[in-house]
């Protein structure tokens, strides 16, 4: 799988990363429980998957 875009959204006076990939009637959301690396969890084995 070809790691996705990442794109940003504003909330306030933060910015948010995001990535969009796959497809289905329905949208899923991961939050980390943390502050994470949303471009560096595609290193991460299982995850690729």
């Amino acid at each position: 799988m070809e790691v996705p875009e990442t794109r940003w959204a504003r909330s306030g006076d933060v910015y948010v990363a995001y990535q969009v990939f796959g497809e289905g009637a329905a949208d899923l959301v991961f939050c980390a429980p943390f502050a994470s690396n949303v471009e560096l969890v595609w290193e991460v084995p299982p995850r690729r998957n």
